[in-house]
Parts: C-alpha cells; structure tokens; sequence
C-alpha cells in the first residue's frame, strides 16, 4: 500500500512513549469556560461517510472547503493513491461519488512514479490555495527522508481542476527532516505564524507540531518555530487543525491518557493567537474509541470535524464525521459567548433618500473621502479648493457639539498631516489616537497608506509626524484608497481593509487585508477574493461588528461611472458574501451625456451602521458642480440576539461597542 499506511510510524502512525505532561500553563477547562464550553454543544457521535465516499481500502486526510460543499481527501481506491473530492449540493445533501485530483508539482512533467505520492490536503480560507505534501520513495513499511509541503494555486475557489502546478514550499519550512499535513491559517491574528504542520528531525522517530510564517506564494517568511507547548519526548504529535479564529487546534497524538492505545484527537486551546497552547486534553468518546483515530480536520465555523479511523463499522480506513452546533451558553463573565457567527445578525430599515451636508462643511470646490468617528462628532474629509491650505487635496476635520447638532465650519489639520502633495481618505482609529491616510507625497510608492498617532484625542493638532506603513501594506502600485479597522474582540484581531491595483490581484483596484501585529506595524496584505472582481473595487467601509461591508466598485449592474455596494456575512469567520447594489435611491444615475461623472464613492458608516456618508458626483442639490458629501440613514430594527446585563445595559454581540454616531 503506497505512502503512509495506518500503521505507519510517523506523522500518520503510531509510536509508544510515557513522558510527563508539561505544568504550570492555562488549563483548558479555564479557557473553555469563556470559549468553545460555552459556545458549543458537545460533539455528536461521529457517523460513516459510507461507501460512496469510502471505499475498502485507505482513506483518510480529509478536509472541507470554505464553503463544506466538497470534500478533498486521500485515498489509494482503484484510479490511484492521491488526493480525491467529493461534493454534496447542501449541507444535508449527501456525498457524490468521489473524483481523483491530478495535482501535480511542476518538478514532474511526467507524473508521479510509482513510490511518489500526494496527500493531507488544506484549503485556505478563501479557496484559492490547497496545501498539500509530497512524498518520494514511498511505501507501507518505510518513512522517507524526503517528505514535502507544497502549495498550488487557482483563479476560480469552485473549480476544483482549476489548480495551476504545484510548488515546494521555502527552505524555511521544507528541509532534509520529513514535512507533512499542512494547516494554513489564513486569518491569523499575529499575521505572522499562518502555517501550522508535523515535522520530524533527522534522526528522530516522532513528529512535533511546528508553527512557520509563509507568503501565499509559499515563501518563508522568518523563523520555523516548534510551538513547544504542544510538545512531548517520545511522542508523535501530529495533523494540527485550527478553528478559524485561530483560538482551538484539534491534532492526532498517541500521548498517554487516551482512550484508544495507538492515536487518539487531542485539543488544545489558547485565548489570543499571541499567547500559548494549553496543555491538551483528550476528546474522549464518542470520537475516540480504542480504535486509532487519525487526520482530524476542522471546518472554519468550527462546527464539523472530519477524521480517519479503523474503528468498529469501517470498511478499511474510513472517513468519519462529528458536528456540534452554537449554543448561546453564559461564558464564565455572564454574557452571552460569542463564537463570531453571529446566526441573528440585526435587521435595518432600507436607507433614506440622502441629504447634502450643506454650505458649512461643503464648499464650491470639490470636498470628498468622508469618515465619522466613533462617537459620530468628528467628520474628517478631504476638500477644498477655495480654502487656505497646503496642497490640492487636505484633510479636514468638522465637529459638532452633540448627533443632533449642526456641523461646525472645518478645521485644516495643519502642516503636520497637510503636505504641497496630496492628502486624502482618512480614516480615525477607534480610540481617536491613530489616523489613516493616502498619499502621493515623495518617499512613497504611487499612492502610500500612512499612519499618524496623538496622545490626546481631543488634539486636533496634535498629530505626530506620519509613518509609511510599509511594505506589508504599501506596494509599488497605487493604494489611494480608504481603509477601514475591524476590531474583533472575538479573535483578538484588528485587520484593515484597503484597496489596491498592484499585480496579482482580480483586475483594477481590489480589496486587500491586512492584520494589526503586537509591534503596531502590518503583516503583509492578502487580497480579499470575494470583494474583488476585474472592476474597480475600493474604499471599503465595516460595520463595527464586522458582518456588513461597503465598498464603491464599477463593476456590472451600477447605475452611474461608479456605485456604492454593500457585502454582508453572518459570521465574522466566514467569507463574505456577494455585494449588492445600493440602488437608485443612494447611487446618482448617470446622465447621458455625463455617463463618465457620475460618481458615488467613499461611503463611511456609523460604527452601529445606521449612517451613511459618502461623496457624489453630478447629484441633484451639490454646493459645487464637483463633489459634495451626502449623507443617508436607517433604523435599526428589534434584535433577537439583544440581552440585558445584570445592570440593565444592553448587550451587543461583535466588534467593540461605544457611543454610536447619529447622523
């Protein structure tokens, strides 16, 4: 039997051991207590793929994509060992009859030989990249020296013959040792660490874990680190899996206190992906029996679990699965647990007609790029030519003394901020300390993000001088675009959001990610496919709970040059969905003879997301015959997930809640 049979020693098998467990770190039961103990059920009994999907001889690695429509696993049927998928229309839906993958690395024109096999595939989370290892000189009774992660990449995350050729990862990961069953963590919270994997040493019989940093090209990015904590003499501790939070990691070990006497899943758990492990607990039954249980696999909402076992019931080496659901349970503060999948999302009215903002704030010059603060007194902008400034494009701020009271004339921000180039889309933090923006002024790319910091939110000139946020963010390609900060109080994280035209992504302008590290600078910025299209994508804008984004794209379906769109999701660890047009109401049709003019962009929304600002082009009621800055409104409707505190205060589900801004 080709490449990594159950009863292989290694990073698929068995070994013996009777080491001590590691004291003095965080137990799980504590950590349970605010996370998965409180948000989850139990896992059910797990259940046979059956025979459509499993057959009589080996199969095992599975994993589910993003979506948990198809299922990508190793199996050595008739047809060859290698990875194969299966998909199901829904998530009831039952498994359709199994296809082989020809994913092949671009160092073998030919194919694989005979002893040289794929296998424990990972998807990342977006669709666009399966990881996956690679053996040579493999058989049933010996592990090789030369065991390999690579990566292959597709255009379409639905096209499962869409994968271009296969490359080996950097040297930082793949060495002389035997690398194996990758777990790309896409949406990790130190944005450095994003690939977790078994490795074992020269000269050793058993695996660790390892935690590496890689580009999505599979470039090392820094240090392999084996993440110790997880780490034990003598045993085989292998196949990590993380929820997508980056907060909960399932692995393979057949470390001592198991219920089954060759491997067993084990989970660990840690409060932020920048603290460690704790110390692993069994799963106990009824997913481990004294069967060997192998290859575990996590889907991203953390609610189903895929695994090998030879237990009672199987064919062969058979795939199971167990599902839990989200329970809403106290965690160990009194509130509500959140899991960030959020399955009532609140409800809003449809959006008001829009109202200019007037003389005050409005000039006869252009006056665009609006964002509210957060307790929506502070409107910052870009504008305008027949005030005293610094160079074309300033930023202003205007402030008002209450959300009912009327804007108060601008404020330049002065030449700290304000330079002879151009200055524009800024975006204030949430505390009111840092403020984004774009620039083309010299020492950057085309257009730069920039950052500037003041100790005391109530400083207008305050501002410290501004720092390039570097090549995480920044490219040699434009990223005149707005950002927006998501605060996830869930992860841990805050990632910001931008637009960008640099190579590598969808088309014009698209929307890239990027994750706040510990040192306050960026990880390197990862392109959001699912906002992204061959258009212009830009200027996004999230809801402070993190299930709703605007953007401003020209892409098929706008009704002017080009249009504000909105995406939803109902899970902050979930994708977001397709964006849809705001409509008629809020985007300015375009007149015949001014098709190319018709501009709405820059939307900034209220952190509770009842208020729209934005800038319009050629719309009925402008100060200038440029560009004004519109605002709309919408209520918020009763919330199902709404719940009092001891005191009587509401409490929210999401991202960090405050004052929210008024119109």
């Amino acid at each position: 039997m080709p490449y990594l049979a159950l009863a292989l020693a290694g990073c698929r098998g068995d070994s013996t051991g009777t080491p001590s467990q590691p004291g003095g770190r965080i137990s799980l039961a504590s950590l349970q207590a605010a996370d998965a103990g409180g948000r989850f059920s139990p896992w059910s009994p797990p259940v046979n793929l059956g025979p459509v999907v499993n057959s009589d001889g080996l199969d095992q690695d599975p994993t589910l994509s993003p979506d948990a429509l198809s299922l990508y696993f190793t199996s050595d049927r008739p047809g060859g060992y290698g990875i194969w998928v299966s998909h199901r229309d829904c998530r009831d839906c039952p498994w359709q009859t199994p296809v082989k993958l020809q994913l092949v690395p671009d160092d073998f024109e030919g194919g694989l030989g005979p002893t040289q096999a794929v296998g424990a595939p990972a998807f990342s989370r977006d669709g666009h990249l399966l990881f996956f290892s690679r053996c040579v000189d493999c058989d049933a009774s010996h592990f090789p020296g030369s065991s390999d992660i690579f990566v292959a990449h597709r255009s379409d995350p639905t096209d499962d013959f869409g994968w271009g050729p296969a490359v080996p990862l950097g040297p930082g990961v793949n060495t002389t040792a035997n690398e194996d069953h990758p777990f790309y963590l896409q949406s990790a919270a130190d944005g450095a660490v994003n690939l977790y994997f078994c490795r074992n040493e020269p000269g050793s019989s058993r695996f660790d874990i390892y935690a590496a940093a890689v580009t999505r090209d599979g470039d090392s990015r820094g240090s392999t680190v084996l993440v110790s904590e997880l780490s034990l003499p003598g045993i085989n501790d292998v196949a990590p899996t993380l929820r997508a939070d980056g907060r909960e990691m399932v692995f393979q070990s057949n470390r001592p206190g198991g219920v089954g006497t060759r491997a067993d899943l084990w989970m660990s758990m840690r409060r932020s992906a920048l603290e460690p492990w704790s110390v692993p607990e069994n799963m106990g039954t009824p997913v481990n029996t004294s069967a060997a249980e192998l290859q575990p696999s996590l889907s991203f909402d953390g609610r189903t679990l895929m695994f090998a076992s030879d237990r009672a019931g199987s064919r062969g080496n058979d795939i199971w699965m167990s599902t839990r659901t989200s329970t809403g349970e106290a965690d160990s503060d009194g509130d509500a647990a959140d899991d960030g999948s959020h399955d009532t999302a609140p409800r809003f009215s449809d959006w008001s007609r829009p109202v200019n903002l007037g003389p005050v704030v409005n000039s006869i010059g252009p006056d665009f790029d609006p964002f509210i603060s957060k307790d929506g007194l502070s409107l910052y902008f870009t504008g305008g030519r027949n005030r005293p400034g610094f160079g074309l494009r300033d930023i202003w701020v205007s402030h008002r003394a209450s959300v009912n009271d009327p804007w108060e004339p601008p404020l330049n921000l002065g030449p700290t901020i304000n330079t002879d180039a151009h200055e524009s889309k800024p975006t204030l933090s949430a505390d009111g300390h840092r403020l984004y923006f774009a620039s083309n002024r010299a020492g950057g790319g085309d257009w730069d993000l920039y950052v500037s910091r003041r100790r005391d939110k109530r400083d207008d000139f305050g501002w410290e001088p501004p720092v390039n946020l570097g090549s995480g963010v920044n490219s040699v390609a434009s990223e005149e675009s707005a950002v927006t900060l998501f605060e996830d109080d869930v992860t841990g994280t805050t990632t910001l959001y931008f637009g960008s035209n640099r190579t590598g992504g969808s088309g014009d302008f698209d929307i890239y990610a990027s994750t706040l590290l510990s040192d306050g600078t960026f990880a390197p910025a990862t392109l959001v496919p699912e906002l992204s299209t061959p258009f212009i994508d830009q200027d996004p804008a999230v809801r402070g709970d993190g299930l709703e984004m605007f953007l401003a794209s020209d892409r098929p379906g706008t009704f002017g040059a080009t249009d504000l769109w909105v995406a939803t999701r109902t899970s902050t660890l979930e994708p977001w969905g397709t964006p849809v047009n705001l409509g008629p109401l809020v985007n300015t049709p375009s007149r015949p003879a001014d098709q190319e003019q018709a501009n709405d962009w820059r939307p900034a929304l209220s952190f509770d997301g009842t208020t729209l600002y934005f800038n319009s082009a050629l719309r009925a009621g402008n100060v200038s015959d440029m560009f004004d800055i519109w605002v709309t409104t919408r209520s918020e409707l009763t919330r199902p997930d709404d719940h009092a505190d001891a005191k009587g205060h509401a409490i929210r589900r999401g991202g960090r809640d405050g004052h929210h801004g008024g119109h």
